[in-house]
C-alpha cells in the first residue's frame, strides 16, 4: 500500500498472539489476555455513536450485548442463586416483548406493592356489602381493580395485583361479616325452638 492508501484492515502493534483466530472447521474466535473484549460493529467510527451493535465479555462471568450504545443486556453468573442472570439497562429503562414470553419454570418480579394489605387497617374505607354490590354492578368491574379494556392494552401489573389482592380481602371479611350474622340467625332459630 501506498502513504495515500486506506488501511480497510488494521492490526496495532502490540495485540495478543491469535487475537483475531480462524479455526479449522471454520470458527472465527476473538481472543485476548485479560477478561475485558469487545467485537463491535459500528456505523461510523469512535465510541459513543448510535448505530452499534456490541458482544462484550466483561470481568468474571459477565457478558453484554449492547444496541445503539444505549441498550444493553447484561449475562451474568449469580453465585447465591446458582444460575445466570439477565440485567437490562437502557435509557428508558423498559424492555418490551413482543409476540408474547413463555417462561419455562419460576417467574419472580421485582417491584413495589403499595396498600396491598391495607384493607385490614381501621382507618380503611371499607364500604359495605350493598355499597360493594351497587358499585360493581353500575361499573361492571371490581372497586378495587378498575376497568380493564378488551383487546391489546398496557396494563400495570402491580396496580392490578394490588386491586385484585384488595378486593380478596374485601371479600373475606365481608365473608366473616355474613358469618357471624348467620350464627347470630341461627342462635335467634334455636332460641325460637326452644321457647314454643
Amino acid at each position: 500500500m501506498t502513504n495515500g492508501s486506506k488501511l480497510p484492515i488494521q492490526i496495532k502493534p502490540g495485540a495478543p498472539t491469535a487475537s483475531l483466530f480462524i479455526a479449522a472447521d471454520g470458527d472465527i474466535q476473538f481472543l485476548g489476555s485479560n477478561t475485558s473484549k469487545e467485537v463491535i460493529i459500528r456505523s461510523t467510527a469512535g465510541a459513543g455513536n448510535y448505530g452499534e451493535i456490541k458482544f462484550q465479555r466483561g470481568v468474571a462471568d459477565a457478558f453484554s450485548f449492547g444496541i445503539d450504545n444505549s441498550s444493553f443486556y447484561i449475562f451474568d453468573y449469580d453465585a447465591a442463586v446458582n444460575d445466570y442472570i439477565v440485567n437490562v439497562a437502557n435509557t428508558t429503562g423498559l424492555m418490551t416483548v413482543q409476540k408474547g414470553l413463555t417462561v419455562n419454570g419460576g417467574l419472580t418480579v421485582n417491584g413495589g406493592c403499595t396498600g396491598c394489605d391495607a384493607v385490614f387497617q381501621e382507618d380503611w374505607p371499607l364500604e359495605t356489602i350493598e355499597e360493594h354490590a351497587q358499585s360493581m354492578y353500575e361499573n361492571s368491574y371490581l372497586p378495587g381493580v378498575g376497568p380493564t379494556p378488551e383487546g391489546q392494552t398496557t396494563i400495570d401489573v402491580f396496580q392490578k395485583v394490588t386491586g385484585i389482592l384488595q378486593e380478596l380481602e374485601k371479600a373475606h371479611i365481608y365473608i366473616a361479616q355474613l358469618n357471624e350474622t348467620i350464627g347470630e340467625l341461627n342462635g335467634r332459630i334455636d332460641y325460637l325452638e326452644t321457647t314454643k
